[in-house]
């Protein structure tokens, strides 16, 4: 009995959910809060998120009109690699700490993430996330409103005027007020809520604590916004 073999091409693979193409470049973490726990948010705060997450693989009718095709692992290298010197810009307004690494270094960095290795891969970015004791220009914050909205990034400090260190719910406050507005005896009365990784975090926390402990592999913070 012949057995089938299946050819195709790498760069023609592509992923969807419920008909909506899976973007290659976001974090899987990210696509599972933008796609399932944003959706239900707008469905039914109480519908639970289905698990394990079902998605469908495809091998041709690439939507490129919708993703960005990825011709090979050093497609996805590359653009991990420049989301890691971005986020390294808005921490210290340059990428000298990226830049400055050996090139043993680097690879280290994304062969932990590659093979899922923790400790080989903190033991380099943490050099990037600890940021040395000086304190953050920028946070790296990306937020994501539902609807295809555009993605806000706002360049927004970790303290204010008189270097106190601001609140999650502060900095959202700042690039999003009417979503989370901060009445003027200071109470906080968000109209929506923000997940990442799965949760819903405390908005009282410090921004600065979150990003160097929440933040994902590319030390973005990817917040979605659930109304």
């Amino acid at each position: 009995m012949q057995r089938a073999q299946l050819t195709f091409n790498d760069a023609d693979v592509w992923y969807d959910y419920e008909g909506t193409p899976l973007k290659w470049h976001y974090p899987i973490g990210l696509l599972y809060d933008i796609h399932v726990l944003q959706a239900a948010g707008a469905r039914s705060a109480a519908e639970a998120p289905p698990l394990p997450w079902k998605i469908t693989m495809h091998f041709d009718n690439f939507p490129s009109d919708k993703l960005i095709k990825s011709t090979s692992a050093d497609s996805c290298k590359d653009h991990f690699m420049s989301m890691i010197k971005e986020a390294d810009y808005l921490r210290n307004g340059s990428t000298k700490k990226v830049m400055n690494m050996s090139k043993a270094n680097q690879t280290q960095l994304w062969d932990g993430l590659w093979s899922k290795s923790y400790d080989l891969f903190w033991g380099m970015n943490q050099k990037l996330v600890l940021n040395d004791g000086t304190m953050t220009r920028y946070l790296p914050i990306r937020i994501y409103l539902p609807e295809n909205c555009p993605v806000v990034q706002e360049p927004v400090s970790p303290t204010d005027d008189q270097d106190r260190p601001r609140t999650l719910r502060q900095i959202l406050n700042i690039a999003l007020p009417d979503l989370f507005p901060i009445t003027d005896n200071s109470q906080p009365d968000a109209v929506v809520s923000v997940v990442i990784h799965g949760i819903s975090p405390s908005l009282d926390v410090s921004a600065l604590w979150f990003a160097q402990n929440m933040a994902y592999p590319d030390n973005f913070l990817h917040l979605v916004v659930v109304c």
